[in-house]
């Protein structure tokens, strides 16, 4: 399995498993845990606090009566990166046209 990691400040992380553009099937809970240990073993990598108001652009960006489970997790990616004055990249267009700061890789 090959990984990719992208950041522009120490603040985020993106992980993009690379079979998810093969067709093939997600990483199980176990092989989950496996990469995010990895991770965590990594001088590389560092974990942050969340600024304080990323709980109220959340709320701001989670509102509306819709059912969605990509709109709540979209919302709090959206909330940390601009809290923290960072730049979200993604692949995905729909969370790419809902921030003013995402850059659609492509």
């Amino acid at each position: 399995m090959k990984l990719s990691a992208i950041s522009r400040q120490p603040i985020g992380l993106v992980i993009q498993d690379s079979r998810t553009n093969q067709g093939t099937k997600p990483l199980t809970i176990a092989e989950a845990w496996r990469v995010y240990d990895r991770l965590c073993d990594d001088d590389r990598v560092m974990f942050v606090s969340e600024p304080p108001e990323v709980e109220r652009r959340f709320r701001e960006k989670a509102s509306g009566r819709t059912a969605s489970p990509n709109i709540w997790a979209d919302a709090w990616l959206l909330a940390v990166a601009q809290a923290a004055g960072g730049i979200l990249i993604t692949f995905d267009k729909t969370l790419a046209s809902r921030g003013a700061r995402c850059l659609l890789s492509r």
